[in-house]
């Protein structure tokens, strides 16, 4: 387990032991991809449920993003609350700049064009759940 898993696994634990009420969660952690590097992105949903559905119609005729609704495995913190039954979303991509959290992840390495269409997948997202919640 990685550092940043193991960190997620100790927010899971609390809320639940805390009984916190948690509607979704998006993890935005991992969207280094770098300008002029090729980029295979999609966003993982944890959850196949009309919710799910509609949110995912809203953020493809909205955004250029690539949508599943199946976590893709382990080595990400997200894992943890998809694991644990969380309904949530997160971005990935399959080919990064190499600058994710580093001392070069800075405004200029990233992919401008990409982070708005996270921005607009990410307020769809928050205006279905604040509505339907």
């Amino acid at each position: 387990m990685t550092r940043s898993e193991q960190a997620s696994k100790v927010l899971v634990e609390n809320a639940k032991a805390n009984r916190e009420n948690i509607k979704f969660v998006i993890d935005i952690d991992g969207i280094g991809n770098a300008p002029g590097y090729p980029a295979s992105r999609s966003v993982l949903l944890t959850h196949n449920t009309s919710i799910i559905q509609e949110i995912v119609g809203i953020c493809v005729a909205h955004t250029n993003l690539t949508f599943q609704t199946a976590h893709g495995g382990g080595g990400s913190d997200f894992s943890v609350f998809a694991t644990q039954d969380f309904m949530g979303m997160e971005f990935h991509e399959t080919t990064s700049s190499g600058f994710v959290h580093s001392a070069q992840d800075v405004i200029g390495t990233i992919n401008l064009e990409y982070c708005t269409e996270v921005a607009k997948a990410a307020c769809a997202v928050l205006l279905k759940i604040d509505a339907t919640f």
